[in-house]
């Protein structure tokens, strides 16, 4: 009896997912739009596109191997896995992102299917300075666009008004996390919590590979200047090449459109995703503002949406293909014997230690990498 009550119990606290019923939302709003837009109409403009949609979708390969080669060089160089290593794991987790049910976690992810072969601290933090890069530029890329679009665009004041606070909240918000990273804060924290009587018995235990983490970040941004503008460098060129496939899906389409329009393009709907973080994938509100975004340029909302169902369909073909490469790596490694285990209570293990871990003997990358 009391086993029962508390299965009934158990039941009755369980919450629906919020993500859900955002995701439910996307797809209403998604169905509206093509309800309003005209079916046949879209329809119509992705057969414009045919074939060419396929190696233009394939550019985005050219960015994904580029922000691959981005995020190696954020980690220290002692330490780094080769291509080989990193891209599945790149391209396989960035793929869990674009599903409606995704999550922040997913990123720390990426250190965790490291692990076998290099310190989860090093992974760690390159997995944080390479997202800090990534939206440092775009907030630089964003701003470039938002000028050229305030300056050359006629519209609403007001709503002009809104895009320049959006961008500037994005901004501050991204300039202090990367000074952030530059203080060492965890450390910090963790004597003012002692300093106010707190425990800090997890952080403790951690401490060391906390520490080290910090002591990563602070090399790569403040020593490796190299590899830090590289990071930044192939970051910002994979905007551009997203630029570069939105602009030719619209050309295939038959709209006689400059890249200068499409940058602002561009620019206008980062800032909208960024509005709507809260969406999963942006299911939706990528769609919708896409469409709200051609027609303000002045351009058929059909070619808008159109466009942003084919991007849509790639992210898809990314969604099935990613865990296929990280399944490929996990049987090669397991038929190559090397599938040694890792944790993160490890971390705190003598360096030599750490190095038998990451499979460092000797020559700390056998099989070559990023320099």
């Amino acid at each position: 009896m009391l086993n029962e009550a508390m299965n009934v119990q158990g039941r009755s606290g369980r919450r629906l997912d919020p993500r859900l019923l955002f995701v439910v939302l996307g797809i209403a709003l998604l169905g509206l739009l093509l309800w309003r837009v005209g079916i046949q109409n879209v329809y119509d403009h992705v057969r414009l596109v045919g074939w060419w949609a396929l190696p233009v979708l394939l550019i985005s390969l050219i960015w994904k191997i580029g922000n691959t080669i981005a995020w190696g060089l954020a980690f220290p160089s002692q330490h780094y896995p080769t291509f080989r290593r990193l891209f599945p794991v790149f391209v396989g987790v960035d793929a869990a992102n674009l599903l409606p049910t995704a999550n922040l976690g997913s990123e720390i992810a990426k250190a965790y299917f490291l692990r076998p072969y290099t310190p989860v601290s090093s992974a760690v933090s390159a997995v944080v300075a390479n997202k800090t890069v990534e939206m440092l530029t775009g907030v630089i890329f964003a701003a470039v666009g938002l000028v050229i679009g305030l300056l050359s665009l006629p519209g609403d004041r007001q709503l002009h008004t809104g895009f320049v606070i959006a961008l500037f909240v994005f901004a501050v918000f991204i300039t202090l996390a990367f000074l952030a990273q530059r203080s060492r804060p965890l450390s910090r924290l963790i004597g003012f919590l002692r300093r106010l009587g707190i425990a800090t018995g997890f952080l403790d235990r951690h401490r060391g590979s906390l520490e080290q983490v910090e002591e990563n970040l602070v090399s790569f941004y403040g020593r490796n200047h190299g590899r830090f503008f590289g990071c930044a460098a192939l970051r910002l060129a994979s905007w551009i090449f997203g630029l570069l496939e939105t602009f030719l899906l619209v050309r295939l389409m038959g709209v006689d459109v400059s890249f200068t329009t499409i940058y602002i393009l561009g620019a206008f709907s980062f800032l909208l995703r960024v509005a709507f973080f809260f969406m999963p994938a942006n299911l939706g509100t990528f769609e919708l503002g896409n469409t709200y975004l051609f027609y303000l340029l002045g351009m058929d909302p059909a070619v808008g949406l159109s466009t942003a169902l084919l991007v849509r369909a790639r992210k898809l073909f990314w969604i099935g293909f990613g865990p296929l490469l990280l399944y490929t790596l996990n049987r090669t490694e397991k038929s190559d014997g090397d599938g040694r285990e890792g944790n993160f209570s490890s971390l705190t293990a003598p360096k030599e230690e750490q190095s038998k871990k990451a499979g460092i003997t000797g020559n700390p990358n056998p099989e070559g990498g990023f320099e």
